[in-house]
């Protein structure tokens, strides 16, 4: 004698709607932590501007207080930041904005002098778009 379940039919299909609503869960759960994580690795004290904006995007050159120059978090000498700099013009093929907007975050007890510095040194390159970035007061 031969046993028959009620249901012969073979499960064909998978259901994904729960793993789409975990990918969702998880996808909020990144959003909102990547908010709260700070972008640059360097101990910086942006100054305070009320007019501000502040910026994301593209390159970073940062200068800590004691006036060290970081590119994209990796400390850098004139000469490495010079040579960094002419790799993305070529890159950009003599775009100014091609390789991304540059953007200098320097501490707001950074010497003066260092800030200047990497601004000539921007201009030796031809670059001269670029942004200094603040931190809102309001």
């Amino acid at each position: 004698m031969q046993y028959e379940s009620q249901s012969e039919e073979e499960i064909t299909g998978i259901n994904i709607t729960p793993l789409v609503d975990v990918m969702l869960v998880l996808l909020v759960i990144f959003m909102v932590t990547t908010s709260y994580l700070d972008q640059s690795g360097i101990a910086i004290e942006l100054p305070p501007a009320n007019t501000g904006m502040v910026s994301e995007q593209g390159l970073m050159i940062s200068i800590d207080r004691d006036g060290n120059r970081y590119y994209q978090q990796k400390m850098v000498s004139d000469a490495e930041l010079v040579a960094l700099l002419q790799d993305r013009s070529r890159q950009a093929d003599g775009e100014q904005t091609g390789g991304g907007q540059i953007s200098i975050a320097a501490d707001q007890d950074a010497p003066h002098g260092k800030v200047i510095a990497v601004i000539d040194l921007l201009r030796s390159q031809g670059i001269t778009v670029f942004s200094l970035q603040t931190a809102n007061s309001q």
